[in-house]
């Protein structure tokens, strides 16, 4: 096993990423909820001290449906490079190649069209929230890249799951 840069790399930038995504969950989680759980003068204050900030009044429903879209967003990233971690993992042992690698990568592809579908939901949801996202700056849209990934992860995955049979065959003819 050699010493490979850029899955050291990979593996830190993973883990980092990882990391900061399990802090946002967290504070999207208390944020639900404060929204779901606070009283009227706690969500009256909170109002009045966003409205200084420049956005108009918002109701417990717009806060909640702006803290969950998001929650949701942030659990479909963590699962993506949950995912990731699993198959970089596997490269310096030489098994990159293998059914567990292909089906990881169908889930990504899978977590990415949930990436965009939550994407389109959002750009139709955002009338609600407007005003709070505007502030916040949470923009998921609906993108031909994200597209084109999931495809891109889907036919890596045809790929992969290829490669492994392969090598099944190769190790069986041996």
């Amino acid at each position: 096993m050699t010493r490979d840069p850029l899955i050291f790399f990979a593996r830190f930038a993973v883990i980092a990423i990882r990391a900061l995504l399990g802090f946002a969950a967290l504070v999207l989680l208390v944020g639900l909820g404060f929204t779901l759980f606070a009283s009227d003068a706690q969500l009256v204050e909170t109002a009045t001290e966003m409205s200084k900030m420049g956005a108009d009044a918002v109701s417990r429903a717009s806060l909640g449906i702006l803290f969950g879209f998001t929650l949701l967003v942030v659990i479909l990233a963590e699962r993506f490079f949950q995912q990731l971690q699993a198959i970089i993992a596997t490269v310096p042992a030489g098994e990159p190649f293998s059914p567990l690698n292909a089906k990881r990568l169908e889930r990504m592809a899978w977590l990415a069209v949930a990436f965009q579908t939550v994407g389109l939901s959002s750009t139709l949801l955002s009338n609600t929230v407007r005003d709070v996202g505007e502030q916040i700056d949470l923009t998921v849209e609906l993108t031909f890249e994200g597209i084109f990934i999931a495809l891109l992860l889907f036919i890596l995955a045809r790929v992969f799951r290829e490669g492994a049979a392969m090598r099944e065959d190769l190790e069986g003819t041996v």
